[in-house]
């Protein structure tokens, strides 16, 4: 695809992090620009990006090689956050061509490589062991992601296609899953979409099979699944939700045609996780459901609390129902207050509000 076409892809800077042993640098698409800059990362290296990843995985849990005391994790975190700032994130927005496109329009795309693909490049900051920051992302910028520039035009291209009819919501909760750990919270994150969405229709328990899930997406234009998820790292294919009868996979989904898609929230966890084995690739739930059509996808980085998800869910879509209809089209700045909100209340545990990310225009 040429580039006069790519570029139009982001209302802001669309910004590439490129990993690799002969050298670091973030690509700056531009609509405005008629050709990428590139800023030298002189602060980042290949190794340190692997370092910070398996890090995080540490952190996560995702090492069995390697124990984190749970007292020491969000510490930790913070500690990568702050060195995402220094080593990248700043060097990218205080870039003068960045600097200006933000004081007129503060939002951001990212699209990281290599290891830098895991890292929550969103809650970058110079952080306190508190969790108070002189300097945050979210302080200057609303933050999106997108696998490639190709994808977030092609979602761009979807949402010029919505009608203004009234959203036809689908939700998916689980608050208890068969062999699987209770998630008593979904009953009030289902309690709030019920307020949002009072003609929506719910699979709950269950009701929600395989089967019925499965149908019920192709007629539906929003989605919420409130439930468990799973990344297959072996098999990433198989990396599925988890409903009554069984795990609805990513095999699974890419078989199902729904029709005038606007936005999932994938509520559950590691949704936008991705393989550690193939980090360039977006092999996950929430790249899976862009390619159902949905140009909007919230989706989690990491584990998420279920306590703390019914307030994240009643804050996004409250943000997004202002003028009675929910409007998908503010789905990142929806996300971004709600998150925010949180972060404000658990300053120094952002294994709480770093993992929500927005995929779309």
């Amino acid at each position: 695809m040429p580039y006069s076409r790519l570029r139009s892809a982001a209302t802001g800077p669309a910004v590439i992090v490129n990993v690799s042993v002969l050298g670091c640098h973030a690509l700056v698409v531009q609509a405005s620009a008629d050709h990428a800059e590139a800023i030298a990362l002189d602060d980042l290296t290949a190794v340190a990006a692997a370092e910070h990843a398996d890090l995080l995985f540490a952190i996560l849990g995702r090492r069995p090689d390697v124990v984190v005391p749970p007292e020491d994790r969000n510490p930790l975190l913070l500690k990568i956050l702050t060195w995402l700032w220094t080593s990248t994130v700043s060097h990218v927005l205080d870039h003068p061509s960045v600097a200006r496109a933000l004081a007129e329009n503060p939002r951001i795309w990212w699209c990281a490589t290599g290891s830098m693909a895991v890292l929550p490049l969103h809650a970058a900051g110079r952080y306190g062991e508190d969790g108070a920051a002189d300097v945050t992302v979210s302080a200057r910028a609303v933050s999106s992601y997108t696998p490639t520039l190709s994808a977030l035009l092609r979602c761009r291209a979807a949402e010029r296609d919505f009608r203004d009819e009234p959203a036809r919501q689908l939700a998916v909760g689980l608050p208890e899953t068969p062999g699987m750990t209770s998630l008593p919270a979904v009953r009030r994150e289902l309690t709030h979409l019920r307020h949002h969405f009072p003609n929506g229709r719910q699979l709950v328990g269950e009701d929600a099979t395989r089967e019925e899930v499965l149908v019920s997406l192709g007629s539906c234009s929003w989605v919420h699944w409130a439930c468990h998820g799973e990344q297959d790292n072996d098999d990433p294919a198989q990396s599925a939700f988890h409903v009554w009868d069984g795990p609805v996979t990513m095999s699974d989904l890419s078989a199902v045609s729904p029709t005038g898609v606007e936005l999932a929230f994938l509520s559950a966890c590691n949704t936008a996780t991705g393989t550690t084995r193939l980090v360039d690739e977006a092999l996950h739930l929430a790249a899976t459901t862009q390619l159902l059509g949905y140009p909007h996808v919230v989706a989690t980085l990491w584990s998420i609390e279920d306590f703390e998800a019914p307030g994240v869910t009643d804050g996004f879509y409250r943000r997004l129902s202002t003028t009675g209809r929910p409007r998908s089209a503010g789905a990142a700045q929806a996300l971004h207050e709600s998150i925010e909100e949180l972060r404000r209340s658990a300053a120094d545990e952002p294994l709480v509000w770093a993992p929500y990310v927005h995929f779309g225009p």
